[in-house]
């Protein structure tokens, strides 16, 4: 997901993650991010 809105000209700034097992430690993670994403718009240089 991240990887795809870079590719928009999006930036990302992520706030805070989280992993977490599940409840019978099967190997399972689970994983919670807050993230804020940002237009980013492509930038012309002026000749």
């Amino acid at each position: 997901l991240f990887n795809s809105l870079q590719k928009m000209d999006r930036l990302i700034r992520i706030e805070h993650i989280q992993l977490l097992n599940d409840k019978g430690f099967d190997g399972t993670v689970r994983m919670q991010a807050k993230a804020n994403v940002y237009y980013r718009p492509i930038r012309t240089e002026s000749i």
